[in-house]
């Protein structure tokens, strides 16, 4: 009640409050809008606000107090090709008793029509007049020695500093000069200041830079510079000769201006420009690249590279003068195309940043290599180079509108895209670093020419291995194969995978090779071959698929040929590509002393260097099949013999127990290679025995024994005939 009863009492008022807000916010809403809108704060009544820094000058006492600050107007129509504040420099500069002119490339731009890049004063005062009529500004000295003096102007986007972002424009004024000699082609030992200003003209370098106009529009124009602007030609001021060994960087100044503006250059300035090419070398690397990467994107920069092929060689080492008129004008595709060798060295030299020299020399590359034409081909492109520099190459062949569509329809192009990680192969047993590293590699390969789907399980199901399959009843076979497979594995950074055939039921499986693995097979050699009753899983039940391949024999001091030989023609008839083959010597089955003790370390290192030696030829691509020795078609198998050179017959020979040593563990029936020991009574072979003898070198009771006459006579020849000599291992590449 209390509080609708003090609203009754004060209505008037808070109505009057009200009012008073709103116009307060009305007046500050219609200032930010003109603000916004560009207009000035004085509402065009120049100097009325006495903020702006566009149509004034603003003009404080050293002191900066408000009784000493004074504003000079400018006029309010001043040439129209002139910026106010420009304009305004050289009316103060006049009003202070000194000539000024707007001078150089703003005049040669406004004489053809064009909007100049920036704007350069010259004037009959001294630099430290300059300073002295700019006092109230800031300003730059940018190199009084050599007369110039830089005035620092805010310029704004709507007019008042204090509501608007402020950037900043410095205009260049320099005393009228006259240059003294140039000892490093570059830049003059001495000036002499002049207060005339067609001797500061003079110093220049073209007719149509050497040109002055002050505010009211009367150009000073001593060498013509107007007429050749006319006639587009470009010529020097005075002997070009003497200009050009002043200043060599103004050879690459002419030919940049013609390749902008499509002026001809004058017959007698392109001589000089040739005659003192080589001098462009002495200026520094970075003055030369600035006007080198505007002279290869101007329009006109066909013609120049082909009229003045011989000043650009001379001038600017290894560049080769071909068309870029079909390329882009970007800069790197262009500078690719022009540096064609070499290019990395003369990139650096010309000192160019790290990201154009890193994407000149890729392009320069592969420009000459064959231009992808087809999604995968594209995508390769995108996976080799990155998208940055592959976008670029595909620009420059015109083609960039197939890159694009790939990229946005996220097709895998990279290793990040792809999905599986490192944890999804360290989970399949893939450890080593490099070689997680290089599957992801060979699995987007597979992506992106459409091998495999980018699924997950597609891709576990795809990683491709070393694989190793060894018969080795005894461990010596799988000892010698393993180290080899290994070495491969990290020569080519593959996984490695074992296949243990040995026992009867892992043989009954069909094991098939992706083209992509490699193999390594790998027997025992008996009676000269391969084991016969193993020789059906080696021919049946191992497939590739143009699968690189290497056969391994072990053989016990005698002979081994036929048995590589054997090895290598039936993964040859299975569809692998054979390109390694290898002899390695292992304690004999049954004869204790021949190879006694191997295979040892010895062996060992030589089986690493075998493995490298496959890895380093599937690195080059290499897929040549070596010379295997043996009999083809394989003769017959070695008939054993007795000491008295008679055969000796013991293919029923088997295993017999002593029961009072069995421990009846079962370990030699777990071992035997042909199923054919009980492992319930050990005592019991019901199968084929191969006399591998691997009962008897697991049974650690000493339980196991052979007592078969004609096989001791045959194990006594061998140990009489064949223990004294060292077999070496032999490699086949």
């Amino acid at each position: 009640m209390l509080f609708t009863n003090w609203i009754v009492n004060n209505l008037a008022s808070i109505i009057v409050s009200l009012l008073i807000l709103f116009g307060v916010f009305w007046a500050i809403k219609v200032t930010l809008d003109n603000r916004k809108a560009g207009k000035h704060s004085c509402g065009g009544n120049c100097g009325s606000c006495g903020m702006c820094g566009i149509c004034h000058l603003e003009n404080r006492s050293a002191a900066g107090t408000p009784e000493a600050t004074r504003t000079t107007q400018v006029p309010t129509a001043p040439t129209p090709d002139i910026p106010h504040h420009v304009e305004g420099v050289l009316r103060k500069l006049e009003e202070a008793g000194y000539e000024a002119y707007v001078v150089g490339g703003c005049v040669r731009d406004t004489i053809m029509g064009k909007i100049p890049a920036d704007w350069d004063v010259c004037t009959s005062a001294r630099p430290e007049e300059t300073k002295k009529c700019f006092s109230d500004f800031q300003t730059i000295d940018i190199g009084m020695k050599h007369g110039t003096v830089g005035v620092i102007f805010p310029m704004k986007d709507s007019g008042c500093t204090e509501c608007c972002d402020t950037y900043y424009d410095v205009v260049e004024i320099t005393t009228y000069r006259i240059d003294g000699s140039y000892e490093d082609s570059r830049h003059p030992d001495q000036v002499t200041f002049t207060s005339k200003p067609e001797e500061d003209l003079g110093r220049r370098d073209f007719t149509m830079n050497a040109i002055a106009c002050d505010r009211k529009g009367n150009y000073v124009d001593p060498y013509g510079g107007q007429a050749d602007i006319e006639t587009q030609t470009i010529r020097t001021v005075g002997d070009p000769e003497q200009r050009f060994t002043e200043d060599a960087l103004r050879i690459m100044r002419g030919l940049r201006f013609a390749a902008q503006l499509g002026f001809h250059i004058e017959e007698k300035t392109a001589a000089a420009m040739e005659k003192l090419a080589d001098t462009v070398r002495k200026v520094s690397a970075e003055r030369v690249q600035t006007e080198l990467s505007k002279l290869i994107a101007g329009p006109y920069a066909d013609q120049v590279l082909k009229e003045h092929e011989a000043t650009l060689s001379k001038a600017i080492p290894g560049i080769r003068c071909t068309s870029v008129d079909q390329l882009p004008d970007t800069k790197t595709i262009r500078l690719a195309k022009l540096f064609p060798y070499d290019t990395e060295l003369h990139m650096k030299e010309l000192r160019m940043d790290r990201k154009t020299t890193v994407e000149t020399t890729a392009l320069a590359r592969l420009f000459k290599e064959a231009t992808p034409e087809t999604d995968v081909e594209i995508k390769q492109l995108i996976r080799r180079e990155g998208p940055e520099i592959a976008a670029l190459y595909m620009e420059a062949t015109g083609k960039l509108d197939r890159l694009k569509k790939i990229m946005e329809s996220n097709l895998c192009c990279t290793v990040e895209q792809l999905d599986i990680s490192g944890r999804d192969l360290i989970s399949m047993g893939v450890k080593d670093g490099p070689t997680i590293g290089a599957v992801l590699e060979r699995l987007l390969d597979k992506v992106i020419e459409e091998k495999t789907e980018n699924e997950r399980e597609a891709l576990m199901e795809a990683v491709n291995k070393v694989w190793v399959l060894n018969f080795s009843p005894t461990g010596s076979t799988r000892k010698i194969s393993e180290a080899v497979a290994s070495a491969v594995g990290k020569e080519v950074k593959m996984p490695v995978e074992s296949v243990d055939v040995t026992r009867p039921e892992s043989r009954e499986k069909i094991y098939r090779f992706a083209e992509d693995d490699i193999v390594i097979l790998a027997t025992p050699t008996y009676a000269g071959r391969v084991p016969n009753k193993i020789m059906p899983f080696f021919r049946d039940n191992i497939k590739g698929k143009g699968t690189k391949a290497a056969t391994l024999v072990t053989y016990g001091n005698r002979s081994y040929q036929d048995s590589l030989m054997e090895l290598t023609l039936m993964a040859e008839g299975n569809g692998f590509n054979v390109i390694g083959g290898g002899a390695f010597v292992c304690r004999h089955a049954f004869a204790e002393n021949l190879a006694s003790g191997r295979p040892d370390e010895e062996d060992l290192q030589k089986a690493i260097g075998f493995g490298k030696a496959i890895g380093d030829k599937i690195l080059k691509r290499d897929w040549t099949r070596p010379e295997i020795p043996g009999n083809n078609p394989v003769g017959p198998y070695y008939t054993p013999k007795k000491p008295d050179g008679q055969p000796a017959v013991f293919l029923k020979a088997k295993p017999e127990t002593d029961k009072d040593k069995c421990r009846g563990c079962g370990l030699c029936g777990d071992r035997c290679p042909m199923g054919s020991i009980s492992r319930e009574d050990p005592s019991q072979v019901t199968g084929i025995c191969i006399k591998c003898q691997s009962c008897i070198k697991v049974c650690k009771a000493g339980a196991k024994v052979f007592t078969d006459e004609e096989f001791l006579l045959h194990r006594q020849m061998l140990e009489e005939n064949f223990a004294e000599e060292r077999k070496e291992v032999e490699f086949y590449l």
